[in-house]
């Protein structure tokens, strides 16, 4: 979910309806009881519409299910708030609560949001976690996935991206990448137009960590690592420098152990910046599982790396944990007076079918 500076559905909805006052109240008043760690401190607790039936900036409506969904959602615990849905910025904040209401005028249903936000300057560091990033453990034994199944899916928001723009940087993608993008959507008036990349690990190093994938992994499969960043360098980059407008972002992430880790890249890195970055990935990627590793009693959920112009590295900026919460180095400072915007719900809807081809 995302922080914006205009309300897409009118806080009034809470004032004139008697359950959401009492209901933020009474949430407000057990708030201690509702932290997802012992440690997590709030700067600022807020009520807020989430979202609802009526009419959104988009001019689409929610279905009752959908609420109940984003219900769901924030009752599993760690549903952050992002500030623009920039991934580069570490969340802000997480929605602690969460529960469908009915208006009366106008006749729709809204979701009600108890909203935490926290002090960026107290978030822990990945230092005074107890993680020293540049000495992290020897390699694993194994690693993320398997090699001989090699795949990339390319996910965007059509109201951001042209399909147009999409469809040519398909025309020339390797047979590692399916042909049936995956839809993101973002309820957000002006956004960051974003292309995710969710991948194969071996599509981003082709140098495993144990002997017996070196071995499985085979001459065919480390070419089509090569082939892959080169077109993400070639073609990707250089056509989301055609969008203008907005700012972009590109991501490229993976799972590991049950933590997506994402590498972000802003796409005006210019060709040549671009190219190095694709260079550093396989060094960034296998030091990203030491990373998850490190983090694992935390319980990590995303590890975020941004990339540095000066040094031509990558390095890891935040990351999300169900233990500890934010772990920052770049913490983003904003004032309370600036957590009072609107918000923005943001997700994800994949094809129901996916070419992905498999290197033998």
């Amino acid at each position: 979910m995302s922080l914006l500076q205009e309300p897409e559905f009118p806080r009034d909805l809470i004032a004139e309806n008697s359950e959401a006052q009492k209901y933020v109240q009474d949430m407000l008043s057990q708030i201690d009881k509702l932290k997802l760690f012992p440690n997590e401190h709030f700067v600022e607790v807020i009520g807020n519409v989430l979202s609802g039936t009526g009419l959104d900036l988009q001019g689409e409506s929610a279905q009752v299910r959908d609420l109940e969904k984003l219900v769901a959602a924030v009752q599993r615990g760690d549903f952050w708030v992002r500030r623009a849905h920039d991934p580069l910025i570490h969340p802000i904040g997480r929605v602690i609560a969460a529960k469908v209401f009915r208006a009366v005028q106008p006749d729709i249903f809204f979701v009600v949001g108890i909203i935490g936000f926290y002090d960026a300057s107290e978030l822990p560091t990945f230092a005074s976690s107890g993680i020293d990033v540049s000495k992290l453990p020897v390699p694993l034994e194994t690693a993320t996935d398997d090699p001989t199944h090699l795949y990339a899916l390319m996910e965007c928001n059509p109201l951001e991206i042209p399909n147009s723009l999409v469809a040519d940087m398909l025309a020339t993608a390797p047979d590692t990448v399916a042909r049936g993008e995956g839809v993101h959507f973002r309820k957000e008036a002006v956004s960051l137009a974003i292309l995710h990349l969710s991948v194969s690990f071996w599509l981003l190093s082709n140098t495993p960590f144990g002997k017996k994938f070196q071995e499985r992994l085979g001459e065919k499969a480390a070419d089509a690592s090569a082939d892959f960043l080169k077109w993400i360098a070639q073609t990707v980059c250089r056509k989301l420098r055609q969008i203008t407008g907005r700012e972009t972002r590109l991501v490229i992430s993976f799972q590991h152990k049950g933590c997506e880790v994402e590498f972000v890249l802003k796409g005006n890195e210019g060709p040549l910046a671009t190219t190095e970055a694709m260079q550093a990935m396989e060094a960034a990627a296998n030091q990203s599982l030491l990373l998850v590793e490190a983090l694992l009693p935390s319980v990590p959920t995303r590890v975020t790396y941004g990339y540095d112009l000066p040094t031509k590295r990558w390095f890891p900026i935040h990351a999300t944990t169900r233990k500890v919460g934010i772990i920052t180095d770049q913490p983003y400072l904003i004032t309370t007076q600036n957590l009072q915007g609107g918000f923005s719900v943001g997700g994800r809807r994949l094809p129901l079918y996916q070419d992905k081809t498999e290197t033998k």
